[in-house]
């Protein structure tokens, strides 16, 4: 849905998406290191029952992903304008995406917890939950915001937002659920279980 809204808007628009979009999706194979990490760790963990172990490598996982989402920030402000030009020498093509480039940037620490709670909600077995959650963001934060924004004219800006939204409502959505059923069992596990 955000490549047909680019592509609606006009060519520099799909260019700017284009690059904006293969930034993000580069800096996700980043953060999915240590998700995936979460994913077999985690299912070991909750396979052996250590619920506090399980809690614990949650929090280190997700702090690590934090650490390389701001890091990530930060290389994308010193190189704001180099990155561009990697993908296009178009001056129209560029100002467009700079126009937008800082909403991928503040994505960051929102893709950090989403990918790495995705990645470990798959290691639990909970796919199910993960379903609901992904159809959930796209109906009720995806395409209602990305309407908003149309309707504002916010055009590419408002795409990204919108992405950000659906991001965001995963990383709530995943962060809620791992903290109302499994933080109970970490807490009531055999506090003499070693750490």
């Amino acid at each position: 849905m955000s490549v047909r809204e680019a592509t609606s808007l006009g060519k520099e628009y799909i260019a700017a998406h284009t690059i904006a979009i293969n930034l993000w999706l580069f800096s996700a194979f980043f953060i999915d290191g240590y998700g995936a990490v979460g994913n077999i760790l985690g299912g070991r963990l909750l396979g052996a029952k250590k619920y506090k172990k399980l809690w614990i490598l949650t929090k280190r996982v997700n702090l690590y992903n934090l650490m390389v989402s701001f890091l990530l920030i930060i290389l994308g402000l010193l190189l704001y304008k180099q990155l561009g030009l990697l993908f296009s020498k178009d001056t129209l093509v560029l100002s467009t995406f700079y126009g937008v480039f800082f909403i991928v940037l503040i994505s960051q620490p929102f893709n950090a917890l989403g990918f790495t709670f995705d990645a470990i909600f798959k290691g639990l077995g909970e796919m199910k939950y993960l379903r609901n959650v992904l159809i959930s963001s796209t109906l009720f934060g995806f395409i209602p915001t990305l309407l908003i924004c149309n309707y504002f004219g916010l055009k590419l800006i408002g795409i990204w937002i919108a992405l950000v939204v659906w991001i965001g409502f995963r990383a709530i959505a995943l962060m809620l659920k791992f903290k109302n059923k499994y933080y109970p069992l970490a807490k009531t596990e055999n506090t003499n279980q070693e750490i």
